[in-house]
């Protein structure tokens, strides 16, 4: 065999005087130029016997190769970076994470959302505005603390409690168990809570919400936010607004004329609630002396009618 792949095969048979002829054939795929092939005439019905099979077999591989590129499909891999909840989860802090993305869509408050969660409790006296009494692992009140974004709760403007701030408002909640981080600065012995909002900082966006229930409950919030590129200022406002009348039935005992005492059913009176609240963030970001700089500043009225106790006796 030479350079350019050729060969020749000298095929005769020795019981038949003929006179030899050349037959040329083409090569298979391993050859790349035609094969002289000397074959006598009586041997010429050989040919399509020996060939038969080596066809048959390039055919086969041929369709094998064919069938190989059709089954091969483009697999796309998206690597996504780990989120701050997820960092939370895997690190060594005894610390619970509660995204509050798909509560968002739900009517319930963020009590019912915290409820959910293992050894966490919350109790209610009343309706929207009522005392609300939390615990965490048995442990109650003073021994429990409440901050959002690390600000102590009843320093942000929410005085009544967690289950007052809307769940539109909140990112996720992280429930540290026991040790609290000393980043916090509190001394609870039950462990704490802390709510975290948006800090995203991406041109611009907004959301508003509305909740409607019974007893004549009304919630309403509001998030908006807008970032110049060129100078990298922004503004975040978020805002909210509450409103409840909670009066529902309730049976209690009802004197006579005489004084004496008959159960009957009414509706509670004088608990009243109402709520506002405006948070207000300017800032700067990616800057050579800081990456985030931002100032904000918040307000709030609360009214809140003093409840009667369970029968309405004081």
């Amino acid at each position: 065999m030479n350079d350019n792949q050729s060969c020749l095969c000298d095929v005769r048979l020795k019981y038949f005087p003929f006179d030899s002829h050349p037959v040329q054939f083409q090569a298979l795929k391993q050859f790349s130029d035609r094969v002289p092939l000397v074959v006598s005439p009586n041997l010429l019905f050989l040919l399509p016997i020996f060939l038969m099979p080596m066809a048959q077999a390039q055919t086969q591989s041929e369709r094998t190769e064919s069938t190989d590129e059709q089954s091969l499909e483009t697999i796309e891999i998206t690597v996504e970076e780990r989120s701050i909840a997820d960092e939370l989860r895997e690190s060594a802090k005894a610390v619970h994470v509660i995204e509050t993305e798909e509560d968002k869509r739900l009517s319930a408050d963020l009590g019912e959302v915290l409820a959910r969660s293992v050894g966490v409790g919350v109790r209610r006296a009343g309706g929207l505005g009522s005392d609300t009494r939390f615990s965490l692992n048995g442990l109650t009140d003073d021994q429990i603390r409440f901050f959002i974004d690390g600000i102590p709760l009843d320093m942000a403007g929410y005085p009544f409690g967690i289950s007052e701030v809307p769940v539109n408002l909140i990112e996720r909640v992280e429930i540290y168990r026991g040790v609290v981080p000393v980043q916090f600065g509190a001394d609870a012995l039950g462990g704490a809570v802390n709510l975290i909002t948006d800090d995203s900082v991406t041109g611009l966006q907004g959301a508003l919400s509305y909740q409607i229930g019974s007893y004549d409950t009304q919630r309403a919030t509001l998030y908006l936010q807008h970032l110049h590129e060129p100078s990298g200022f922004f503004t975040r406002i978020n805002a909210f607004s509450d409103r409840a009348e909670n009066d529902y039935d309730i049976d209690v005992e009802v004197p006579d004329d005489v004084g004496r005492l008959h159960p009957a059913t009414v509706r509670r009176f004088h608990d009243a609630y109402a709520g506002d609240g405006a948070n207000l963030t300017l800032g700067l970001v990616d800057k050579p002396w800081a990456e985030r700089l931002q100032l904000s500043v918040f307000t709030s009225d609360f009214e809140k009618d003093i409840q009667h106790n369970s029968v309405m006796t004081v």
